[in-house]
């Protein structure tokens, strides 16, 4: 795996939730599984859309980015897009919004 990402638990991403303030999270879920319920603050880019790359190319790709997705597909090819074109400070959470569910942490739900 590239140096540039690391993966961590959902323990680990809600340390960095709390205490990194650069940092932006990233649901690479289509628009209607983020609806049913994603981590508060997340933006979502589904990681299966046509303009992937040209919606990631808006970003600072010094900042701190979090990805996630249900089970760790979707963000693995996000992640790989990221660091393809030069991000830096990447975090896969890959045990998921599941993951993040078990372990009964909060989740937003909302319709955009």
């Amino acid at each position: 795996m590239n140096k540039t990402i690391k993966d961590i638990t959902v323990k680990d991403a809600y340390d960095l939730i709390q205490n990194e303030p650069n940092l932006t999270i990233i649901d690479g879920r289509n628009i209607d599984m983020f609806r049913e319920g994603h981590i508060a603050n997340a933006i979502v880019i589904d990681a299966f859309a046509n303009n992937v790359k040209k919606q990631l190319e808006q970003f600072n790709k010094t900042k701190p980015y979090l990805i996630y997705c249900t089970t760790n597909i979707r963000s693995e090819i996000l992640v790989n897009h990221m660091a393809d074109i030069g991000f830096k400070n990447l975090y896969l959470m890959y045990e998921g919004i599941l993951g993040w569910q078990q372990h009964r942490l909060p989740i937003v739900k909302r319709s955009i």
